[in-house]
């Protein structure tokens, strides 16, 4: 019986929520170990939906940013972008997928050519943010400290 229990258990924590992913999205951020558990997971669970989509390129991206060879970065990142792309074509009105897709692509030096819509994705996030929205305070704190936004871009909002 404790096996089953056992069992049950972690067959529950194989399906990650939305929730699952943006914790450990905060986490990756500075923890390779993390990075590295979530693309593990996408490839033994294909995302099935846009947000998932974009989660497995945010997380291929993040490893970019924990590699240590040039190419190596560049691979992870393009397989990265690819998805957070397919992410804003399948969903193009979500602002999370547009706040990471800004957000990685903000972070990429600029003679790296894979920075073409940082302006209409930030446009579009501040004209589309919303507290009320279950990532809105991560979204805020970015677009505040690192994405060129003032407050005021987002009060009555």
């Amino acid at each position: 019986m404790k096996f089953l229990i056992i069992l049950f258990l972690w067959i529950l924590s194989l399906n990650s929520t939305v929730e699952d992913l943006r914790t450990d999205y905060i986490k990756a951020i500075d923890s390779k170990v993390t990075t590295e558990k979530r693309i593990e997971y996408f490839k033994e669970n294909k995302p099935t939906t846009p947000i998932q989509r974009c989660y497995n390129g945010v997380f291929h991206c993040l490893n970019a940013k924990h590699a240590f060879l040039p190419n190596d970065k560049i691979s992870y990142l393009k397989k990265g972008l690819s998805d957070i792309n397919k992410s804003v074509v399948q969903a193009p009105n979500d602002l999370e997928i547009r706040f990471h897709r800004f957000a990685i692509e903000q972070s990429i030096p600029s003679f790296i050519s894979f920075t073409s819509h940082i302006k209409v994705d930030k446009k579009f996030i501040v004209d589309n943010y919303s507290s009320t929205h279950p990532f809105s305070n991560v979204i805020l704190k970015y677009m505040i400290t690192k994405g060129g936004c003032a407050k005021t871009d987002f009060k009555n909002k």
